[in-house]
């Protein structure tokens, strides 16, 4: 059990209550904005991490003003990557999606930075961010949970089977799941700080572990072993750490295979009716099995503290753990050499199925959306990275523009489904900002390096806790990292933003060998006339104007996303005049939106002006060239209002050049083709609306 002086007792209840506090507001974060898709709620979450991060940065100063903090280099580099990201706005495929890209980067710098800034400022409340980011992995988990449990109550709409609330994304839910269990492990295995949490820890594990399971994601599986493995080499209580780990899993092992056996909770479009029933039922399997846990875990905790093994015991048993993990990679050579491939027919197989994009474009080959998923290697990433590798070809040096490869990848896919993201970070960064933005990156991930292994200190060094908090944050960022390298949960913030805590935490707090006492308030700068009044308010203001421009720029798009469906709305109720004033607004708050300027086109051709509806939308076209959704816009445009035939086809050309594959245009030019003759064009409200195409960013 923990051994806790009072002070210590104190300060975690300190501790506690800010922790806790964090927690919270990550969970709202993760139930309000989860997706970082829609508008307003992306905006609500962007503002909240720039206002947040940015608050803090001017609170926290350094102890007497002077110093320079630590992860400078980390925070220059990275507000360098969101420049030249912003930047790319001037020569992207789609600025729009660029736009709401460097919203996203805004918030994450602004976080990363306050937590840089906070670490060296407080680095006493370390034990405050482990706990937020326990806290809410496993209050996301539980409201994942919920979603199975109550289904009529938090998930009525729901048709897949997957775990995917409150994020929306099946693998983005398992990130967190997998994410928070390094943190937990450091919580069962201390020894010191309130009881309550180390026996806490065993049931918080359960939890997770359930999660990642019953989200069927493979990444999050594989991030998660990598993030334990990370945390068995480098913290000190390896053997402990397994022992905390085995009623969990235990435990977990049994909700899983009672679930796995129930068709009405692995089964997609099942009735909500049958899915209320059998999420009830593992409601009472859920509660039941953690209140064993909670007691099994409690009881060898007890054992262990006052029947612990000794030294040779605790290398005897470590020496038979490693034989047994040996052994695992063997068991499975051996079951794989049984199978009608054989074991090199297998391996061939399997390495043809996760890699080879011909193979995953093949009807059927698409792994199925059940339990089963999780042992099979099909996997359509080899599709959607073979298509990053074509975008990057495009453009080797800048890319297509943050955020453009969903739009550019219509020039050159060979399927027609509708993916965004390349899923991956890296192949992603390649193809949107090319080999200047990977190498923006491998420099930020070199100065961040550097930085925590600075505050790791080497081997041979003291284990203070603080030091072990910090290990448990750099496995949790490594199994972050990891997933990321596998899917696309850098835009989802819920998931991203405890990371760059933690790893802001980590590059910030400097060497935890020497302790740095700085009081809980930071003093302020002494008087030293008009010249260091200046020298010490310079930054606030320029913080505080960064600060408001950012605010600025993430609601920029959403106001002009409310003019625009103003203005549609003015159209069909009659009010012309209105509608073009309202056009004009969204227009001139994003001119770069598509949307913006179909909605002022829109106006234009309702009240007849043709040519300047024409002109409205060749004039966003200019901006955006390579966008076959502007074309498409064009093209339904000509069809439409103005009823010309010819400038049809110049729009069709080019918009099926740049998306040859597009549903949406064959179905354009057969109903084209097939719509009986008309004398005028038509100049009602709904024949003049104009549909955005199907370039733009897929749910």
């Amino acid at each position: 059990m923990s051994t806790t002086t009072t002070t210590e007792l104190a300060e975690d209840g300190r501790d506690l209550r800010w922790g806790g506090a964090l927690g919270l507001l990550l969970l709202a974060l993760s139930v309000v904005g989860g997706t970082g898709l829609a508008s307003s709620r992306a905006a609500i979450v962007n503002t909240i991490g720039v206002v947040v991060g940015l608050a803090l940065v001017l609170f926290c100063r350094e102890k007497g003003g002077r110093q320079s903090f630590r992860g400078q280099w980390s925070v220059a580099l990275f507000a360098v990557f969101v420049a030249f990201s912003g930047f790319s706005i001037t020569w992207s495929v789609d600025p729009a999606a660029t736009w709401e890209e460097v919203n996203r980067l805004l918030s994450y710098l602004a976080a990363f930075t306050g937590a840089v800034v906070v670490a060296r400022a407080f680095p006493q409340r370390w034990r405050s961010v482990l706990l937020a980011l326990a806290v809410s992995s496993v209050l996301v988990s539980l409201v994942a949970m919920l979603s199975k449990v109550s289904p009529e109550l938090f998930a009525p709409s729901e048709r897949y089977a997957r775990l995917r609330e409150p994020l929306q994304y099946w693998n983005a839910v398992g990130l967190i799941g997998a994410f928070g269990v390094p943190i937990w492990l450091y919580y069962g295995t201390r020894r010191h700080g309130k009881p309550v949490l180390d026996i806490l820890a065993a049931p918080a594990l359960t939890i997770l572990f359930v999660t990642v399971l019953l989200a069927y994601s493979r990444g999050a599986l594989i991030a998660g072993a990598i993030g334990i493995g990370v945390w068995l080499l480098l913290a000190p209580a390896r053997l402990k750490s397994v022992a905390v780990m085995v009623v969990p899993l235990i435990g977990a092992a049994v909700i899983i295979l009672w679930a796995f056996g129930q068709p009405d909770l692995t089964t997609d479009d099942v009735d909500l009716l049958l899915r209320e029933t059998a999420g009830h039922r593992f409601g009472v399997v859920m509660f039941t099995v953690l209140l064993l846990v909670t007691f099994c875990s409690f009881l060898v905790q007890f054992v262990a503290a006052t029947r612990g093994p000794n030294a040779s015991w605790r290398r005897r048993i470590g020496a038979v753990l490693l034989g047994a993990a040996l052994l695992v990679p063997v068991a499975g050579l051996a079951a794989l050499s049984q199978s009608q491939q054989g074991l090199g027919g297998t391996i061939s197989s399997g390495w043809k199925k996760l890699t080879d994009p011909n193979e995953n474009s093949k009807a059927g080959s698409a792994p199925a959306n059940s339990p089963n998923r999780l042992t099979q290697a099909g996997n359509a990433r080899s599709l959607y990275w073979r298509d990053a590798f074509r975008v990057w070809k495009e453009r080797p040096a800048i890319g297509a523009g943050a955020n453009g490869y969903g739009t550019a990848r219509l020039k050159v896919r060979s399927d027609t489904g509708d993916v965004v993201h390349a899923h991956g970070f890296v192949v992603q960064t390649l193809a949107d900002l090319g080999v200047v933005g990977v190498l923006m990156t491998v420099l930020l991930l070199g100065a961040w390096g550097i930085g925590v292994r600075r505050t790791l200190g080497s081997r041979g060094q003291p284990w203070p806790p603080e030091r072990v908090g910090a290990v448990a944050l750099f496995a949790a960022v490594i199994t972050y990292g990891a997933h990321s390298f596998l899917d696309w949960t850098w835009s989802f913030p819920a998931a991203t933003l405890p990371a760059l805590i933690a790893a802001g935490w980590l590059v910030g707090r400097g060497p935890i060998a020497e302790p740095q006492q700085l009081p809980d308030v930071v003093p302020a700068l002494e008087e030293d006339g008009w010249v260091g009044r200046l020298g010490r308010w310079t930054p606030r203001v320029q913080l505080a104007a960064f600060m408001l421009l950012s605010v600025w720029s993430i609601w920029q798009p959403y106001r002009a996303f409310l003019a625009g469906q103003s203005a549609i709305s003015a159209v069909a109720e009659g009010r012309i005049d209105d509608a073009v004033k309202l056009g004009d607004r969204a227009v001139s708050e994003d001119p770069v939106s598509l949307d913006a300027a179909s909605a002022k086109a829109t106006a234009l051709a309702a009240g007849g002006d043709i040519a300047a509806a024409r002109d409205a939308l060749e004039g966003a076209i200019a901006m955006q060239p390579e966008n076959p959704a502007g074309w498409q816009q064009l093209l339904d445009f000509e069809l439409g209002p103005a009823a010309d035939a010819e400038r049809a086809a110049a729009a069709y050309k080019a918009a099926v050049y740049l998306n040859p594959l597009s549903p949406s245009l064959k179905a354009t030019i057969e109903s084209a083709l097939t719509a009986p003759a008309v004398d005028a064009a038509p100049t009602d409200a709904a024949s003049t609306t104009t549909a955005p195409a199907d370039g733009g960013v897929a749910p």
